[in-house]
């Protein structure tokens, strides 16, 4: 099995908990659209 798919997958699922946790737990709209933001395009500027 390819290690990097395994990564990748595992990557996702954490991107997808993390947006989950924000939804769930920020009350206000406009926070919860910048936080996800953040955490979707902040990790792809680091590659």
């Amino acid at each position: 099995m390819n290690w990097i798919l395994v990564a990748e997958a595992a990557y996702v699922l954490a991107i997808i908990g993390v947006a989950l946790r924000i939804i769930y737990d920020t009350t206000s709209t406009s926070k919860t659209l910048a936080y996800l933001l953040l955490v979707v395009f902040v990790p792809l500027l680091g590659q």
